[in-house]
């Protein structure tokens, strides 16, 4: 399977604005190691996920307030709730940064 160009489905910059930068089936790099199983090379969480990477090292409320917003539109068109996690809740590593213990509820709510 070969690495994309861009490591996660969609990026939101520091305006908020979010950009889909891979087909929303494509799989993505963007989790790293921490997968409990391997698919075609791949880590399985990368395969089943929807990655977003943010400017900044901590993401901004127009950032957090996008990826809510993206988060309901992605359960009303799967018809059902997604689970939204951290990086580090899934791969040995501390992003989405300090304070997602803060942000982070409000996105799954």
């Amino acid at each position: 399977m070969p690495f994309p160009a861009f490591a996660y489905t969609a990026y939101v910059d520091g305006a908020g604005r979010l950009y889909l930068c891979n087909d929303v089936e494509a799989v993505t790099w963007a989790n790293g190691e921490g997968s409990p199983a391997v698919k075609e090379g791949v880590g399985v969480f990368n395969w089943y996920t929807f990655s977003v990477c943010f400017a900044g090292e901590n993401p901004n409320e127009a950032q957090i307030a996008t990826l809510t917003r993206a988060r309901i539109a992605a359960d009303w068109v799967i018809d059902r709730p997604l689970q939204v996690k951290g990086h580090r809740d899934v791969s040995p590593t501390a992003c989405p940064g300090a304070d997602v213990d803060r942000w982070l509820p409000s996105v799954a709510a």
